[in-house]
C-alpha cells in the first residue's frame, strides 16, 4: 500500500475517533459547567468545553476527506469551506489562549488559595482575545481574491498570508504577519501555561500534606483572603483546592503533550534556522507534520479533554448520573400514561365487540317487550 495512503487513512481514522468520542462527551459536561458558571474555574472549564466542540464540529468535513483519499466531499462546498476554515482557525487559537488563562488562574489560586478571583477579569480578557483572532480570520474574506480554499494536500481548508493583496512573499510585512496571526497566538500562551505550571507544581509540593501550615503561613501574609471560619472549614477548602489543581495541571499536561512538536516548529523558524519554511514543509514528511501541528494535534486534544474531566471530576460524573436518571423517570412516566390510555382504548373497544356480538333474538325480544310509543 502506498505510505501517503496509509497515513491519510490512519489521520482521518484518528481525527474521525476524536470527533466521534469528544463530542457527545463534551456535550455531556455543558449543563454542569453551566450551573456552577459563578465559579471561576467551572466559567473557564465552560469556555474551554464550548471551543472544543466548535473545533470538533469544524474539522468533521476534514477527517471525511483525510479517509477519503482527500476527496473534497463536504468541502467543495465554497460556504461550507469557508465556515470551516474560519471556525477552526479562530477556536483552535481560543483553546490555546483559554488553557493559559486556566494555568494563571490555578497558579493563583495556589499562591492565594482564599483570595477572591476577579472573574470580570477573565471574561474581557477571553472576549478581547476573541474578537482579534475574528478580526483575523476574516482578513482573506477582504484582501483576498482567494479566500478560504480547499487544499488536498492539507485535506482541510485553508488560506496563507501570501494571499494578501497588501502582503509580498518574505517580505518584512509576511514575517510580521506570521508572527502575529501564527506564532504568537501558539508560543505566547505557551510560555504562560508552562510558567503557570511550574508555580502551581512549585506551590503543590511546598504544601506537601501540611494543609493547616500553609494556611497559618498564607494568612499571616496575606490580608485579603478570605478564610473559612474553622481550621477544619480551612483543611476542606484545601483538600479540594489540591485535588482541582492536581486535575487542572493533568489536562495542562496533555494539552503540553499535543502542542510541543508545534512549539518545536515555530521555535526552530523563529531561531532563523531557515528563511523559507514553506518550502522546507513541502515533502511528504513535512507535509504529514503540517496536518499534524496545525489539525490533528488539536483535534486530539479536544477529544481527550472530557475524558479528563469524567475521570477526575466526581461532581460531573454524578451530575450526568442524575440526569440520565431523570430521563429514564421521564420515559417510564410517558410509558406508564400511554399504557394506561393504550388500555383504556382497548376497554372501550372491548365494550363495544361485546355489545354487538349480542344475538339478535335477544334483541327483538328486548323491543317486544317494550311498550309501544305510537297510538292504537
Amino acid at each position: 500500500m502506498n505510505t501517503t495512503i496509509w497515513l491519510d487513512d490512519l489521520f482521518g481514522a484518528v481525527e474521525l475517533s476524536s470527533i466521534v468520542v469528544g463530542v457527545p462527551l463534551n456535550a455531556a459536561t455543558i449543563a454542569y459547567f453551566f450551573s456552577q458558571r459563578h465559579h471561576l474555574p467551572s466559567l473557564l472549564y465552560l469556555m474551554i468545553v464550548i471551543t472544543d466542540i466548535f473545533i470538533l464540529v469544524s474539522c468533521f468535513p476534514s477527517a471525511l476527506s483525510m479517509i477519503s483519499s482527500k476527496e473534497a466531499y463536504l468541502l467543495s462546498n465554497k460556504v461550507l469551506c469557508t465556515i470551516s476554515g474560519m471556525v477552526f482557525n479562530v477556536s483552535a487559537r481560543m483553546s490555546v489562549f483559554l488553557v493559559a488563562l486556566m494555568a494563571v488562574a490555578r497558579a493563583t489560586v495556589m499562591i492565594a488559595p482564599f483570595r477572591r478571583s476577579r472573574m470580570w477579569v477573565y471574561r474581557a480578557l477571553a472576549m478581547v482575545y476573541l474578537l482579534v483572532n475574528v478580526s483575523l480570520a476574516t482578513l482573506p474574506l477582504v484582501y483576498s481574491e482567494e479566500k478560504y480554499n480547499y487544499l488536498q494536500t492539507f485535506g482541510g481548508c485553508s488560506w496563507g498570508i501570501e494571499e494578501l493583496s497588501f502582503i509580498t512573499m518574505y517580505s518584512s510585512a509576511w514575517y510580521w504577519m506570521t508572527y502575529t496571526t501564527i506564532i504568537v497566538p501558539w508560543l505566547v500562551p505557551g510560555m504562560v501555561v508552562l510558567v503557570s505550571c511550574a508555580v502551581a507544581v512549585f506551590a503543590l509540593m511546598r504544601a506537601g500534606g501540611s494543609h493547616k501550615d500553609l494556611v497559618l503561613n498564607r494568612s499571616q501574609t496575606m490580608t485579603k483572603w478570605r478564610l473559612p471560619a474553622t481550621s477544619g472549614q480551612r483543611n476542606s477548602t484545601l483538600t479540594a483546592t489540591r485535588h482541582a489543581t492536581i486535575t487542572i495541571l493533568i489536562t495542562t499536561a496533555v494539552y503540553i503533550m499535543f502542542n510541543v512538536p508545534c512549539w518545536i516548529f515555530y521555535g526552530y523558524f523563529l531561531s532563523g534556522a531557515t528563511k523559507e519554511p514553506v518550502k522546507w514543509l513541502q515533502g511528504s514528511t513535512g507535509l504529514y507534520l503540517n496536518i499534524f501541528l496545525y489539525r490533528l494535534s488539536v483535534v486530539m486534544n479536544s477529544g481527550v479533554n472530557p475524558i479528563i474531566y469524567f475521570c477526575r471530576m466526581n461532581a460531573v460524573r454524578r451530575y450526568n448520573f442524575n440526569g440520565f436518571m431523570a430521563v429514564l423517570r421521564a420515559l417510564s412516566w410517558v410509558k406508564t400514561k400511554l399504557q394506561t390510555v393504550l388500555n383504556s382504548s382497548y376497554e372501550k373497544s372491548d365494550g363495544a365487540e361485546s355489545y354487538n356480538q349480542i344475538p339478535m333474538t335477544e334483541i327483538n325480544h328486548e323491543i317486544h317487550l317494550q311498550p309501544s310509543l305510537t297510538p292504537e
